[in-house]
C-alpha cells in the first residue's frame, strides 16, 4: 500500500513538473512572439512613413503649394497612428 502511494505521488510530481516547464516555455514563447510582432509593426510604420515622404517629394510643386506643410504633417501622423493602433489591436488580440 505504501509503495503504491509513493508511486502515485511520484507520478503526480512528474506531471506537476511537466506542467511547470510547459508554462515557463509558453511564457517565453509568448514574449518572443510579442517582441517579433511589435518589431514588425514598427518596421511597417517606418516603411509607410518613408513611402509617404517619397510620394510627397514626387508630387508637383503646384499641388504642394495648395496644401500647407502643417496639414500634411498632421495628416501623416494621424494616419500612421491609426495604422499603428490597428496593428497594435491585432497584436494584443
Amino acid at each position: 500500500q505504501t509503495s503504491g502511494n509513493r508511486t502515485a505521488l511520484e507520478q503526480v510530481i512528474t506531471i506537476v513538473y511537466l506542467y511547470a516547464v510547459t508554462a515557463v516555455l509558453q511564457f517565453f514563447l509568448a514574449l518572443i512572439q510579442q517582441h517579433l510582432l511589435l518589431t514588425t509593426t514598427n518596421s511597417l510604420v517606418d516603411k509607410l512613413r518613408r513611402e509617404f515622404v517619397s510620394a510627397v517629394l514626387r508630387t508637383e510643386a503646384a499641388a504642394l503649394d495648395a496644401t500647407s506643410a502643417g496639414k500634411m504633417s498632421s495628416l501623416l501622423n494621424e494616419n500612421i497612428e491609426k495604422i499603428r493602433d490597428g496593428l497594435g489591436e491585432k497584436v494584443r488580440s
